[in-house]
């Protein structure tokens, strides 16, 4: 990629500070993404780690409040199943421990199914006149895709082509 600006080749530590506030400006980091754009932008490895600390000390950088934070954007705005946050959330650098409380705090299982379920209902609107089989076919692909588990897609398939009126 290319560098955003000649403002912050030099390797100072202002320079990284103000390219993470920049980046930060955006959208919250966690603090292995921050850390890898700084990188990326030719920071030295002593500059990223100064300036990670000192964000930390502030609150600026804190993996378990943007866990929190991205799981609570993707069950509710982009609705997606915990595999798919879980997975996302790893790339992003975080910890298990981190992840898991993230997930826990944000839906529960049964929530988890009720928003399953509700993209089935939505989804299945679109698919027209299918066989049963391919509708079964397309809604699990479509849940899997979504980051739901095997298990519960086939409880939420089931109630959805038991309840479809066709």
């Amino acid at each position: 990629m290319k560098n955003i600006s000649k403002d912050f080749q030099s390797n100072s530590k202002s320079c990284a500070r103000n390219y993470a506030n920049l980046l930060l400006k955006f959208r919250p980091r966690s603090i292995k993404e921050l850390g890898d754009r700084l990188k990326r932008q030719g920071f030295s490895i002593s500059i990223i780690a100064e300036v990670i600390e000192d964000y930390k000390k502030k609150g600026f950088l804190d993996d378990v409040k943007f866990a929190k934070l991205w799981a609570q954007e993707r069950t509710f705005l982009k609705p997606a199943g915990r595999l798919l946050i879980k997975k996302e959330l790893q790339r992003k650098g975080l910890a298990e421990e981190h992840i898991d409380i993230a997930i826990n705090s944000v839906e529960s299982k049964s929530q988890e199914y009720e928003t399953a379920k509700e993209l089935a209902f939505k989804r299945l609107t679109h698919l027209g006149k299918l066989s049963k089989l391919k509708t079964k076919k397309r809604l699990y692909d479509y849940l899997a895709r979504r980051g739901f588990d095997y298990e519960l897609i086939r409880e939420v398939i089931g109630e959805v082509i038991n309840n479809e009126n066709r």
